[in-house]
């Protein structure tokens, strides 16, 4: 994924330097490079990305056009993705085209999860939806388990997939729990 992509870039940086040094009448020629595509596809998810948390944050507002309440949500976000960075580095999963995928859809999920917090907490003044947020997410985490019982074949690419869209659910449950309702008691 993005590590192979650095390193076909350092490589390729190190070859253009070295191609000085060698004898008259040689030369090196990149044949075939596996990483354009990867880099491609890697661009476009970054920018399907962004578009999918612009578009959130600007239906965000327009819903609710109060700026204290898309700070909050938007804060969710960057901390939801910066525990789930390091949830995941610590567990050893590598960075690459599925795992980015399972970030991009998992986007959708963290940022029901916290409106869902935050229009209770508006309205009632309490935390107790979070039972109802547990079993959705607890639903929507087993059943992204199920790719554990798959041919070895098919589970190869898919793991880390499931591995990603669960710790993002599940790091977006405890940002739920404690992030939102102590951002909204401070902002509110």
């Amino acid at each position: 994924g993005v590590n192979k992509v650095l390193l076909a870039e350092k490589i390729k940086s190190i070859i253009t330097e070295t191609k000085a040094l060698l004898p008259a009448g040689m030369e090196v020629r990149l044949e075939n490079d596996d990483t354009e595509f990867l880099s491609k596809e890697l661009a476009k998810i970054y920018k399907r990305s962004g578009l999918s948390v612009l578009i959130l944050i600007i239906f965000i507002f327009l819903v609710n056009r109060n700026l204290r309440y898309l700070f909050t949500l938007f804060l969710g976000i960057v901390v939801n993705v910066s525990l789930t960075a390091i949830v995941l580095y610590s567990l050893g999963v590598d960075i690459h085209l599925y795992t980015l995928a399972g970030l991009t859809i998992s986007f959708g999920l963290i940022v029901d999860n916290a409106i869902v917090m935050m229009d209770h907490l508006h309205k009632q003044g309490n935390r107790r939806v979070f039972i109802a947020l547990l079993a959705a997410s607890l639903t929507t985490i087993a059943a992204l388990m199920i790719v554990f019982f798959l041919p070895e074949e098919d589970r190869k690419n898919l793991t880390e997939f499931s591995v990603v869209v669960a710790t993002m659910l599940a790091v977006s449950l405890v940002v739920a729990l404690w992030f939102t309702p102590a951002m909204y008691a401070v902002l509110f």
